[in-house]
């Protein structure tokens, strides 16, 4: 690479397709847990409430914990190909096997509760790796600010897109299979083994692993040139500082609390992942204790993700009237969304106009949330200008911690406000409305003032800055 050349994607537009795809794929297991775990807990394999916690949060402990070293782990465990191609490809795999156990219904309660919280964790340290990697690949691959925003969005669109198909697709499959199997209207006690959420997770995990494998053989060749840029910079270290020149572990510390700009965006998505999560969990209770309309529940995932597709649209042209600026764009069009979210909390709107609402909010301010990969991107480039050590790869892992911790705190609450109320899915929905209204509006929209106002104050790192921070780097490596 000539020098102050900065460094971009090798075959960009297919490496683009693929990373969209990879995304959707995923995206489609993850919307097994996200919008059915818990209902699938209590409503169909009637494990007792007071079990719930097993399965909706000791993983999630475990999760959370991990979400400290899969950065070291990434960086540390030996691999027989790169290390990127290698947890992209075979993560997947296991994951996907792992997680459509958890599905199966076993006899017993206690095992079954057991059997789900097992695999949810084995499942999870395969696909926490594997999404890690895919999360690098712009901090890895690419030091332009363009492709950087262009991955970010591609990201988010790839969540957007499997969404909608989720949300059409989902509940037939799971309703048919079902029907097929005798798991429709379980009773308690239902020995059931196999239901339309065991059918559609397989069918989701066949997906989630050729989208990654996809990626993974076609990201080899930019790794083979990662691979000799991180040799010769750790040849000139040892040669500075003696040693093997390779990363510590006090680098990797460095990268992340010598760095104010992460630290800030990690509390930001802390918020920003519970905002998302917790509705998410409650999403079925929602609509069915709530608004009494269960049957809308699907029409409204796709609807808003159908509406977030279209708003990917939007990003170049915020991009053009924010100037490039992530934090600007990000900040005025989310400020409006959680304007939105009050007055529905206080009117109570009936559920076409919620509906209406949500649709246009995803319309027009989606795009915002699509910077967040690339801001991780830059504070990586600002961990290695800053201490001189190539730590991005474990900077971009943790881009999972408040995301765990979201998904730890949804676990938490899920099980305690279930066994809080005692809930009984044989009892009229209504009354659990105003429970679960509160959990599933008012709550997210505190937080997300939160995080509004930790962004606005705290992030301070400019487009620019990275820019030059990125010369810079190059320029120390050609010295």
């Amino acid at each position: 690479m000539e020098q102050n050349q900065v460094k971009r994607l090798i075959n960009p537009t297919k490496i683009k397709i693929l990373y969209l795809a990879a995304k959707f794929c995923f995206n489609m297991i993850a919307c097994m847990e996200m919008y059915y775990i818990a209902a699938y807990t209590t409503d169909i394999a009637f494990i007792p409430v007071v079990m719930t916690f097993i399965p909706l949060t000791i993983p999630n402990i475990v999760d959370f914990l991990q979400s400290f070293v899969n950065g070291i782990i990434i960086e540390k465990m030996p691999h027989p190909l790169g290390k990127y191609t290698f947890w992209m490809g075979l993560g997947p795999i296991f994951a996907s096997i792992c997680y459509s156990i958890v599905y199966f219904r076993f006899a017993n309660d206690m095992t079954c509760a057991v059997v789900m919280c097992v695999m949810i964790i084995v499942a999870h340290f395969f696909w926490n790796i594997a999404e890690i990697t895919h999360t690098s690949v712009p901090s890895i691959f690419t030091d332009d600010q363009k492709e950087r925003s262009t991955l970010s969005m591609l990201q988010n669109s790839g969540t957007t897109w499997s969404s909608f198909l989720f949300g059409l697709i989902a509940m037939p499959i799971i309703t048919a299979v079902s029907a097929k199997t005798g798991a429709v209207n379980n009773a308690p006690g239902s020995t059931v083994m196999i239901s339309g959420y065991t059918v559609m997770t397989i069918i989701a995990g066949i997906m989630y692993i050729i989208g990654y494998g996809l990626l993974a053989v076609n990201i080899r060749g930019m790794e083979k040139r990662e691979e000799e840029l991180v040799k010769a910079a750790e040849v000139r270290r040892a040669a500075k500082e003696g040693g093997s020149g390779k990363l510590k572990g006090k680098d990797m510390l460095k990268s992340f609390f010598q760095n104010p700009p992460l630290i800030i965006l990690t509390v930001y998505q802390f918020c920003t992942w519970i905002v998302a999560f917790v509705p998410m969990g409650f999403q079925y209770y929602f609509f069915n204790c709530s608004l009494g309309a269960l049957a809308m529940m699907s029409v409204f995932i796709s609807a808003t993700s159908l509406a977030g597709m279209f708003g990917m649209l939007m990003f170049p042209i915020y991009q053009k009237l924010f100037k490039g600026s992530k934090k600007r764009m990000m900040l005025t069009l989310s400020i409006i969304g959680l304007a939105w979210s009050y007055i529905f909390y206080i009117f109570r709107f009936p559920i076409m106009v919620y509906l209406v609402v949500s649709i246009l909010q995803r319309l027009f301010l989606s795009a915002g949330g699509f910077n967040v990969l690339a801001m991780y991107s830059d504070t990586a480039t600002y961990a290695q200008w800053k201490t001189g050590a190539d730590s991005r790869a474990f900077v971009m892992s943790t881009y999972t911690i408040p995301l765990k911790l979201a998904l730890l705190i949804r676990g938490v609450i899920t099980a305690a406000i279930l066994v809080g109320i005692n809930y009984d899915a044989t009892k009229d929905p209504s009354y659990y409305a105003d429970t679960f209204w509160n959990v599933y509006i008012l709550m997210p929209a505190i937080v997300s003032t939160i995080g509004w106002v930790v962004m606005l104050i705290g992030y301070r790192l400019k487009e620019d800055q990275v820019t030059q921070m990125a010369l810079e780097i190059e320029q120390r490596a050609n010295e």
